[in-house]
């Protein structure tokens, strides 16, 4: 038992062990089945300053003291997390974007 990992269904009322490859083949499954692409390169600094200069520019709708309030202070890239959809045949995933430390 330990290659399992302990994940949540799509539904959020179920707890599910499954085995951690099989977790992992079925996110990568459903990478690539829905052609995203990896990129070389953290975008992750350059919107943060996109977004900064921009808020800036438009400092006659936007009071400067109020900007601060509008731009992340620490970002990092957003994260997936995969679901299991349990009520459906072969037990596909839903896939969940955390983009609370995103910088927009």
């Amino acid at each position: 038992m330990e290659n399992e990992i302990i994940v949540q269904d799509d539904k959020g009322k179920i707890i599910v062990i499954i085995n951690a490859e099989e977790y992992s083949k079925k996110a990568h499954t459903f990478i690539t089945d829905n052609n995203f692409h990896l990129i070389q390169k953290d975008p992750t600094t350059k919107y943060q300053q996109l977004r900064h200069r921009t808020l800036q520019q438009y400092n006659l709708i936007i009071d400067n003291k109020k900007i601060k309030y509008l731009i992340q202070q620490k970002p990092s890239p957003s994260t997936f997390k995969a679901q299991l959809k349990l009520h459906k045949t072969g037990t596909p995933i839903r896939p969940v974007i955390n983009n609370v430390k995103a910088p927009t």
